[in-house]
């Protein structure tokens, strides 16, 4: 070791990157509580394509913002969100500060993705009649387009798939071996699949509204 050397380095800080998917396509849900109604619901390929072109101006919160520890503080910053034909995923940085137990939480599989946002453009089958994916016979909601307002870390996600991971190299310590968590994500090539310009200059995040509106409406 030279003279010049420091013989206790200061180790360089790692970003920690979660990604996950946050909403599946064409996968109906049953809805049911006193705010919206009882209904099933899905989303269609393409219903986030605006909001996502608008990246710069999502947040990253827990919980939506109402979370008791962090409040409507971020909690992460969104770097990529991104659509296939199947599903809507995104890629975040975890800020400084986060406490151990939600990182551990997030490796150990206890955290899933929620958008909280408000439906634009909605298909409604009111009587739809009963069938095997809904034998109640209750109305049926299509998202078209949905404006996104952000993207949370949920201990509880309205979809089992909606799942969150702390990409490996980044709790491991190092770069080596697979990236085992990307694998479950969309191809590379697929990632701009819909991540197109606006097709008017209308801005959806001019006037955002209250989250504790009458429209108040996430998953």
């Amino acid at each position: 070791m030279s003279a010049l050397e420091d013989p206790f380095p200061t180790p360089v800080p790692v970003e920690r990157v979660v990604e996950g998917l946050l909403v599946p396509y064409g996968e109906w849900l049953e809805i049911d509580n006193p705010k919206e109604g009882h209904f099933l619901e899905r989303w269609a390929p393409g219903s986030v394509r605006k909001s996502f072109s608008l990246l710069r101006r999502l947040r990253g919160y827990m919980d939506h913002g109402r979370n008791r520890l962090f409040g409507s503080a971020p909690v992460m910053d969104i770097q990529e969100a991104w659509e296939t034909s199947s599903a809507a995923f995104f890629r975040a940085a975890l800020l400084d500060g986060i406490p151990p137990y939600v990182i551990d939480g997030i490796k150990r599989g206890l955290y899933g993705a929620s958008v909280g946002g408000e439906p634009i453009d909605v298909e409604v089958e009111r009587f739809p009649g009963r069938s095997t994916r809904n034998p109640k016979g209750l109305e049926e909601r299509t998202y078209k387009e949905v404006r996104v307002h952000d993207v949370s870390l949920t201990a509880t996600p309205a979809y089992e798939s909606a799942t969150v991971t702390l990409r490996a190299h980044d709790y491991l310590g190092d770069d080596s071996g697979p990236d085992i968590h990307r694998v479950a994500l969309a191809p590379v090539v697929m990632r701009s699949e819909f991540l197109l310009p606006p097709s008017s200059r209308r801005d959806y995040f001019f006037e955002p509204r209250d989250y504790l509106s009458e429209e108040d409406w996430r998953l």
